[in-house]
Formats: structure tokens, sequence, C-alpha cells
């Protein structure tokens, strides 16, 4: 049996440092929001999502590549969730 453990720490940012995350956190929210609505709903694969939409939300957003990846993945799941959902003839 794998043993997970999980570590809980309190981050003392500075105030540029917490603004700084306040907007990495808003623009990675708005990107993930912005694939939803603009990435077909039938990829559910994270690299199909990559491919069509990397570029323009590394661009519109200013999020590091990380980020952008993240959001893809965010968004997979999210159609996913969905998929499944139609497949069982239930309303999103």
């Amino acid at each position: 049996m794998e043993q997970v453990l999980t570590l809980v720490v309190k981050l003392q940012a500075s105030i540029e440092q917490q603004q700084l995350l306040s907007e990495t956190a808003y623009a990675f929210a708005s990107a993930c929001n912005w694939i939803n609505q603009n990435v077909n709903h039938n990829l559910t694969n994270r690299n199909s999502i990559q491919a069509v939409c990397y570029k323009d939300v590394k661009e519109q957003f200013g999020l590091t590549a990380n980020h952008v990846v993240r959001a893809c993945e965010a968004s997979r799941s999210q159609s996913s969730n969905g998929k499944t959902e139609r497949e069982k003839g239930q309303e999103l």
C-alpha cells in the first residue's frame, strides 16, 4: 500500500507577491473559461485541446507554458465530465 504524505504550509508572501499570485490565479481561471467556451466540446484529449488553443491562450492571458498546459488539462477534465453525463443521457 502506498503511503501519501501531505504538508500544509502558510505562504508568507509580500504585498507584491500576493498581487502577482492573485493576477496569475485570475488569468488561469479566465483561460480555463475561455478554453471551455471556445474549444470544441467533443475534444476530450488534452493534447488535442492544446493543439487547437495553446498559442492563443498563451498570448491572450500571458500565462507560462506550464499554466497553459494545466488549463488545458482542467478543460479536458471538464469536457470528460460532460461527455460522461451526455453518455448517461443526463443534462449538464
